[in-house]
């Protein structure tokens, strides 16, 4: 069966393609913010903060104050990761309202966290990755 979107012609080909090559550039110049969540291949989500307790109040921090055009997740290995624009994470993650949780204080040198467990499969299916 043929890809109903698959056009042979040049000039409609190149022009698909560059939409991949502009979001691509806009990446590289752009600001990110990048994480890298080592549980995401266990557990299916990526954590994304949202406040934090800083001095015995929360506060909100992460995903909310983030100046980043990006938001990115680094694969723990170093080999590779995913980007998002933060502002299309954000209209995600409204629409979707991921569950909340809660990430607690490990030492005295963490804040403990809130943030929403974001699926890796909604994710992929938003960027058009995945059907």
């Amino acid at each position: 069966m043929a890809d109903k979107e698959f056009n042979p012609h040049f000039d409609i080909d190149f022009q698909r393609g560059k939409v991949g090559e502009d979001s691509h550039e806009g990446f590289l110049n752009g600001r990110h913010e990048v994480k890298t969540d080592y549980k995401t291949a266990e557990t299916g989500n990526f954590y994304v903060e949202t406040k934090q307790y800083n001095e015995g109040m929360m506060v909100l921090s992460g995903i909310n104050v983030t100046e980043s055009d990006y938001w990115v997740w680094a694969s723990p290995d170093g080999v590779g990761g995913i980007y998002i624009k933060t502002e299309t994470l954000k209209k995600l993650m409204r629409e979707t309202q991921p569950s909340e949780t809660r990430q607690p204080i490990y030492n005295e040198n963490s804040n403990a966290s809130v943030g929403r467990l974001v699926p890796l499969e909604v994710v992929l299916k938003y960027l058009g990755l995945k059907s």
